[in-house]
């Protein structure tokens, strides 16, 4: 049987048309899955979709008479779509019982997150690895006894990620060395779930830390900490968004733990006075974010 030309073009476009649509549908699934939480403290092996985002937060917290007080700025970049960069600060205030016990301690930190390897389908779990140091500045802690200086601590986290749609699991190291004397070795597991759209969602996660650690009256303590965290986020006008969250620490503050850390790590020097009891004692932390984001 003999088949014209015009025949054959007729047959081969559509035969064409779904080739594209295979290819572009494949194509578009080989892509990482994207994510609005642009905090790196909550863990997923995802970049934000936003290119670009500044923050910035007031922590609040009461435990036994005691209060915190912080304000937090972070600056996230996305250069890539498997790559997240930051830069954070922190100005941390603990005020004791009494009207002259404090403890300021700052930190500034810089990190990354990167997604490898490359899911198949949209179903795939993605994968990524997250280093993040932390770079305090000198702790002051003043009491009715005088005012008592703490060098900076060294700190540096690594965490691996996993993502499957809307669940993220994670394991991370993180190490916690004094100026002179301390160490504390820091092991979390971690759950976190998302909830909701790219505008408007909750974000929830929750740690179980364990951590071994040396102070300088205190040798190989081996300890167990958790940690609860929740934040809703809503859009305002255009560029601009509002995030409030809410931490609960059941077993006190572990040596490190993500935007804590520029504090919690003096820990290991053991001071007393405004900071007595932040290591056993349950402690909460309210906080309330003003975000700026915008996309390429």
């Amino acid at each position: 049987m003999n088949i014209k030309p015009s025949t054959l073009i007729c047959l081969s476009l559509p035969s064409l048309g779904l080739a594209t649509i295979v290819t572009s549908a494949v194509a578009s699934e080989d892509k990482p899955k994207g994510s609005n939480w642009a905090n790196p403290m909550y863990l997923t092996a995802t970049v934000p979709s936003d290119r670009f985002t500044i923050s910035a937060g007031q922590v609040y917290s009461s435990f036994k008479g005691r209060r915190l007080e912080s304000q937090q700025l972070t600056l996230t970049a996305v250069p890539s779509d498997k790559l997240l960069l930051w830069y954070g600060y922190q100005k941390n205030t603990v005020k004791g019982r009494s009207a002259t016990s404090r403890l300021h301690a700052g930190a500034t930190s810089l990190g990354l997150r990167w997604l490898y390897g490359t899911p198949k389908t949209m179903t795939d779990p993605t994968w990524a690895l997250q280093i993040e140091k932390v770079l305090p500045t000198k702790a002051t802690s003043v009491t009715s006894g005088g005012t008592e200086i703490f060098n900076p601590t060294r700190n540096l986290a690594l965490t691996v990620i996993r993502t499957t749609t809307k669940s993220s699991y994670s394991a991370g190291y993180a190490n916690v060395r004094g100026a002179a004397s301390g160490n504390a070795d820091v092991l979390t597991l971690g759950y976190a779930a998302e909830h909701g759209d790219e505008d408007e969602g909750l974000f929830t996660q929750a740690q179980l830390i364990g951590q071994r650690w040396t102070g300088p009256a205190t040798s190989g303590v081996l300890e167990v900490k958790a940690l609860f965290t929740a934040c809703y986020r809503v859009p305002i006008s255009g560029h601009l968004g509002a995030e409030f969250e809410g931490s609960f620490y059941p077993l006190g503050l572990p040596m490190a733990s993500g935007s804590v850390t520029g504090l919690s790590s003096f820990l290991i020097y053991e001071p007393g006075g405004a900071a007595e009891g932040l290591r056993k004692d349950p402690v909460g932390f309210l906080c309330a974010r003003l975000m700026w984001k915008q996309k390429f």
